[in-house]
């Protein structure tokens, strides 16, 4: 008795070759908005910082802020990323950045208070501490990277 179904190859043809009148049977590729892309991006950047590939981590964040320039998140992780390279002064002016586009993200101001006391700058570390301690009095002293 003769098979009914139709041959694999046909099968196999007619998906690959979708007729263009009727539309694609592939979903079409996710596009994201720019806000969207630069958290995806900054999403990833944290997984590299938490693992310690802090060059993969800041090649992420430039990459966050060439699509989203002033991303507070972006600039943020960027400072801490340069602190743990050694670079206390550009940190500094990154989590700086992040503040000002953020003012109120009590995480940005304990983590500018320890890059201040790095440098030596006592008093701004003081103002920094008391500004995190401000804005979540819930949480408790500690060090945050």
């Amino acid at each position: 008795m003769p098979s009914t179904s139709p041959p694999v190859a046909a099968t196999t043809l007619s998906l690959a070759k979708p007729d263009p009148a009727v539309g694609s049977n592939q979903p079409s590729p996710k596009v994201l908005e720019p806000e969207a892309r630069a958290a995806e991006l900054v999403s990833l950047a944290n997984a590299h910082e938490q693992a310690e590939r802090l060059n993969e981590a800041e090649e992420a964040l430039h990459q966050a802020l060439a699509v989203v320039p002033g991303h507070a998140g972006a600039l943020h992780l960027l400072g801490i990323v340069s602190f743990k390279q050694g670079w206390v002064e550009k940190a500094a002016l990154l989590i700086e950045q992040s503040i000002g586009a953020s003012r109120d993200t009590a995480l940005y101001h304990r983590n500018i208070c320890e890059v201040y006391r790095t440098l030596g700058r006592y008093d701004d570390a003081l103002a920094a501490g008391r500004r995190a301690a401000a804005l979540a009095p819930d949480r408790r002293a500690r060090s945050s990277t």
